[in-house]
């Protein structure tokens, strides 16, 4: 074969290594443009969600699937104290507080991370009602503070439906029907440590309120999504008392079917989730313990975080009647002043586990009052 003929072939070869080395690189181009391409969209649709790593952390880290009480003696899973007021236990355990950038409306400030509850703790199975503030002011003579900073509380005027700022209200009165059984209304965060302070005085156990993690692993009872029940806001009759269309037109509000409730409900109204918790989702907000800082989650404790040092707000959680169905998911977060109350906000106690535990054994032995489980 002649020079001539080699170098033709090597050439050849050469020429066709070259198209299918330039085929496979634009190929590969290709694919990186259309990979970039459907990421932007999916992010900017929020499908894929704009927070890769923290949704990777908040699919693939570990949930119980259901609320695990089995460790629990039955005995001790309930306790009812001497103002009616029932609690149940919630056990330790581990769970991702915040949520997935894919979630509706959320917020950035929900960044998901791991936290643990090292330690059992009670919560009110309800929030604290109308009936048993009423027994903590008639004992002590307790003034709250809407009714001594000269503003007064939030309320409602019915007949021309507007909402204001005025000395007439007060947790006895905001304006709208309430029961000796609804969640009560207009009570400061100031207002709630003074009635776990009565509380705990009156039990010889140490009341308080829930730290956010607590409350958030207390909600949630085992689930990932954006509320126990279920993972979307629609539909949902018989599960929580959220802004409703047959509200007058105030407060008129996104969720189709009709609850019953045109404001607050009494304690109980609800389907109750895995821990037995009523009104996690809507009724009322709910005082937590921590003050207020969008950025905390970047840098919480792992363990049984109890919020910033310092802040001018302090927590607010699980949204309200006043409010739309998705301001009442697992992860959303709220604050408000300490000193300031309204008509969407109320609370619920919780209890240290040791210290309702040594109380029964004392009342087990006959010389305490009361409380029984």
């Amino acid at each position: 074969m002649s020079i001539e003929c080699l170098a033709c072939r090597l050439f050849g070869a050469i020429a066709g290594t070259s198209r299918v080395i330039g085929g496979a690189i634009a190929a590969g181009v290709a694919i990186l443009v259309l990979r970039a391409g459907w990421v932007w969209f999916m992010g900017a649709t929020n499908c894929l969600g704009q927070d890769p790593a923290g949704d990777y952390i908040y699919q693939h880290a570990v949930h119980f699937a259901a609320a695990d009480l089995a460790d629990v003696p039955t005995s001790e899973r309930k306790v009812l104290n001497s103002i009616g007021m029932q609690l149940t236990i919630i056990p330790p355990g581990e769970f991702i507080m915040g949520s997935p950038s894919s979630e509706w409306t959320r917020q950035a400030e929900e960044r998901p991370h791991s936290v643990r509850i090292t330690r059992p703790f009670y919560l009110g199975v309800h929030e604290v009602t109308v009936s048993q503030f009423r027994q903590f002011v008639e004992e002590t003579g307790y003034q709250t503070v809407c009714e001594t900073n000269g503003r007064g509380g939030f309320g409602v005027n019915l007949p021309d439906l507007a909402w204001r700022c005025h000395p007439e209200f007060s947790w006895r009165n905001c304006g709208l029907p309430q029961g000796d059984d609804h969640p009560v209304v207009n009570v400061s965060y100031d207002d709630a440590l003074a009635f776990c302070r009565w509380l705990s005085r009156r039990e010889g156990a140490r009341y308080r309120l829930p730290t956010e993690a607590e409350w958030e692993y207390a909600c949630r009872a085992g689930t990932m999504g954006p509320f126990w029940s279920r993972s979307r806001a629609r539909r949902w009759p018989g599960e929580s008392n959220v802004r409703q269309p047959n509200m007058p037109e105030f407060v008129k509000g996104n969720i189709p079917e009709y609850d019953g409730f045109e404001y607050t409900s009494p304690a109980g109204s609800f389907a109750a989730n895995a821990f037995g918790l009523h009104d996690t989702h809507g009724n009322v907000e709910e005082w937590c313990a921590d003050w207020y800082d969008s950025e905390y989650y970047a840098h919480s404790e792992r363990d049984d975080p109890r919020g910033p040092a310092t802040g001018s707000k302090r927590v607010v959680r699980g949204g309200s009647y006043f409010y739309f169905g998705l301001s009442a998911r697992s992860a959303i977060r709220a604050a408000r002043p300490p000193d300031l109350g309204g008509f969407t906000v109320g609370f619920r106690v919780a209890a240290d586990a040791e210290s309702l535990k040594r109380r029964s054994m004392i009342l087990a032995q006959g010389n305490g009052g009361p409380m029984r489980r």
